[in-house]
């Protein structure tokens, strides 16, 4: 999708640094899990394979569609859908729930929510859809 050079290597030190600290959160959540070595393996190689993988894809959908990729092609279209989705599962499911959805019960279990607690709620909901709303701005006119 990209062809100069400024370009590139942009997106390959954004992707270098993306997968230190994305490897270093993987591997320090299988080691604390206490998983099998061959585990441990298959993981690894299968995060270690996942980009080359994501790159000859897109070698091969950008032969099937004639070599030539502008921001209107349909397989370009799908791929930002895909990625996008992605981001959104990962920001909504994996992060939001653990921060705006706490434990809601007490010592008694009675599963009272204090005053303090939902406001507190709601400045995380509303901080996280402010960054969504921010990011999503950005994106129309980046």
């Amino acid at each position: 999708i990209v062809s100069s050079t400024s370009a590139i290597t942009s997106t390959a030190v954004a992707i270098i640094a993306h997968k230190a600290f994305a490897g270093y959160a993987l591997g320090s959540t299988m080691a604390t899990a206490e998983m099998e070595r061959s585990r441990h393996v298959f993981f690894g190689l299968f995060f270690a394979l996942s980009t080359p993988a994501g790159i000859f894809i897109g070698m091969g959908l950008q032969r099937l569609s004639g070599g030539s990729y502008d921001d209107d092609s349909t397989p370009v279209a799908v791929v930002k859908a895909v990625v996008a989705g992605t981001f959104l599962y990962v920001a909504i499911v994996e992060v939001g729930m653990k921060e705006l959805l706490v434990c809601r019960h007490d010592e008694g279990g009675a599963g009272d929510v204090d005053a303090a607690m939902r406001r507190t709620e709601m400045m995380k909901l509303f901080a996280f859809l402010g960054g969504f709303l921010a990011m999503s701005g950005l994106a129309a006119y980046v």
